[in-house]
């Protein structure tokens, strides 16, 4: 936990432009108890969701909670997201916390899981899926980055209403990649400088691949093929170095 990540419903203002965070659940009571080893007095990052981070200090560390003070006038922003969305096909839980954590880690804008042919009807029913345990990952994944700024994430169920409600009205304003082993690592640098859009997009299939059908139609919407070569990677792997490829390009851009 690099960040401490406060809701702005557990933060008062105390006095002038000091503001002060309540920490009472036990995760992370723990964690800066026993890991950090957070003692009255040290400093700390707070962020704020979804308003920034703040230099912060322990004003008060018990067993039950956590008081972390900062100044409002102490705010920075963390790095940029970037102006990417991404388009992944449903995983299998433990994937899709990984996922999530990769996305949002790299600094994601925007996150949409679509069903498809190879993707199995129980993920859809998986627990992380509750609104309580995907807020979880994201709170994970942002504490561990510093970026208080959350994706935005959204479902769609049916690769059909995907393509059509959600794919086609991007894409038709932004260029579209998709990863497939067909492509070129090199088609973002060629087809980025030649586009007036910043944003793009990324689709990546589920661990078992596109079926030709699926394939067949992305193509035809106007996607640009995307590999990392001929190596078959797992899909947090391979988003990883997916998404650094985008990186490189906005850094340089």
């Amino acid at each position: 936990m690099n960040m401490l990540l406060c809701r702005p419903e557990k933060i008062t203002q105390i006095c002038g432009n000091t503001l002060r965070c309540v920490v009472d659940d036990a995760r992370r009571i723990e964690h800066i108890r026993n890991i950090l080893k957070l003692q009255t007095g040290d400093e700390c990052k707070a962020g704020v969701l979804n308003k920034g981070c703040f230099d912060g200090k322990v004003a008060e560390i018990s067993n039950d909670k956590v008081i972390i003070e900062f100044d409002a006038d102490s705010v920075e922003n963390p790095p940029g997201k970037m102006p990417l969305t991404l388009f992944v096909a449903m995983q299998r839980p433990n994937t899709l916390k990984k996922v999530i954590h990769c996305a949002v880690t790299m600094g994601v804008e925007k996150i949409c899981f679509f069903g498809s042919y190879k993707v199995e009807k129980s993920y859809w029913q998986s627990s992380v899926l509750q609104e309580k345990n995907l807020q979880f990952e994201l709170d994970l994944a942002m504490e561990q980055c510093k970026d208080p700024f959350e994706p935005e994430i959204v479902f769609c169920r049916y690769f059909k209403s995907f393509t059509e409600d959600i794919l086609t009205p991007f894409a038709a304003e932004n260029p579209v990649f998709i990863a497939h082993p067909a492509g070129s690592a090199n088609n973002v640098f060629e087809v980025m400088k030649n586009n007036s859009s910043r944003h793009c997009g990324l689709v990546v299939g589920p661990e078992g691949g596109f079926t030709d059908y699926e394939v067949g139609r992305l193509e035809e919407m106007g996607l640009h093929l995307l590999s990392l070569g001929d190596r078959v990677l797992r899909t947090e792997f391979a988003l990883a170095a997916l998404l650094e490829i985008f990186n490189l390009h906005y850094q340089n851009a």
